[in-house]
């Protein structure tokens, strides 16, 4: 299977293909550079078309890469998904599949993927070993006002609200400092 990684940084385009090894080496690389550029990697311009129209970019901006290294005890690349690494474990298996829903969500979130369907839901859950088939719907319900589920509960796809977002940022970030604290 090929990677590929597009960094900008306003235009000092640095791009590689090949092995994730690689392409993760290559990454790493381009963040420890990130200083040499004059424009922050967490402004992102407006792409130039040729009659001078603002675009959209066509890639996600950098600074997604990077919130995901602020959380490096908490989550890590799988691919061009994200895995959930730390401990999720809490005192019942319904909490526990919140707990990992929320973060998992959240981690997507910052590399870019705004939805989440709940067969990835599901297999993070297996996991973490907090998936249970006869009440998932139930442990998803518990998640009302801080994930909206579009679809029936059997077959939906997640993201996660403001509230939400919130709530597993502050999770996110408890997690990383208690790791870096041990």
């Amino acid at each position: 299977m090929e990677f590929r990684a597009e960094v900008n940084y306003s235009t000092g385009l640095i791009s590689a293909s090949g092995s994730e090894d690689f392409v993760m080496r290559v990454l790493d690389w381009a963040k420890d550079q990130r200083g040499s550029f004059k424009i922050e990697p967490d402004e992102v311009s407006m792409a130039k078309s040729v009659s001078g129209e603002n675009q959209a970019p066509s890639q996600k901006p950098v600074a997604d890469v990077d919130a995901l290294v602020k959380f490096s005890d908490v989550f890590d690349r799988r691919g061009d998904d994200v895995a959930v690494i730390t401990d999720t474990k809490q005192n019942s298996t319904a909490a526990t599949a919140r707990y990992t829903t929320l973060l998992y969500l959240f981690g997507r979130k910052l590399i870019g993927k705004i939805e989440t369907s709940d067969e990835e839901i599901r297999e993070v859950c297996e996991e973490h070993a907090c998936y249970d088939s006869k009440n998932f719907a139930s442990h998803m319900d518990g998640l009302k006002g801080k994930v909206i589920q579009d679809g029936s509960s059997r077959k939906f796809t997640a993201k996660l609200t403001a509230p939400g977002e919130r709530e597993a940022r502050a999770l996110a970030e408890k997690l990383q400092n208690d790791a870096t604290e041990a």
